[in-house]
């Protein structure tokens, strides 16, 4: 079993919607990747609701079950680059409550993880010191449920 680290992955982004929630569907999609900028690989996780089942018969030990669940934020940090294709996107979907379409691509057999969302954040400036790298958080909300295309 070989080790891979995250070194080599990228995210694009696009102002338009798949036509389907599939491979097929992303693929179809024009992404605009712009400068390397990608300081992190976001988590993509899933959080379920619990819900407590409390019989009053049995043993009076109350148990949680998995009711719903909902998509967590998706948080990154990008380097600033002013006037960058991608970037564009990234603030204009912010001001508005329009959805766009994210892929992530993973190195080696990791593959690409497709998802739409809304840009909740994209920061004009993080802060920081004469040392620090001019970046942007963001903060993404998932729309749909992301498709995991694995390479093969």
């Amino acid at each position: 079993m070989t080790t891979e680290t995250y070194s080599g992955s990228t995210i694009e982004v696009a102002d338009e919607l798949p036509g389907s929630n599939d491979k097929a569907g992303f693929e179809a999609v024009s992404w605009v990747s712009g400068q390397c900028a990608l300081q992190e690989v976001p988590a993509i996780l899933r959080e379920w609701d619990k819900v407590t089942e409390e019989l009053v018969c049995g043993d009076g030990a109350s148990y949680d079950k998995k009711g719903g669940y909902k998509w967590n934020a998706v948080t990154y940090k990008l380097t600033r680059h002013p006037g960058d294709a991608a970037q564009d996107i990234y603030e204009s979907l912010e001001d508005s409550k329009d959805v766009g379409s994210f892929k992530l691509a993973l190195p080696g057999t990791a593959g690409t993880i497709y998802f739409t969302a809304q840009v909740s954040k994209f920061s004009m400036a993080d802060g920081g010191t004469k040392n620090t790298i001019h970046s942007a958080s963001v903060e993404l909300l998932i729309q749909s449920k992301p498709v995991l295309v694995t390479a093969s």
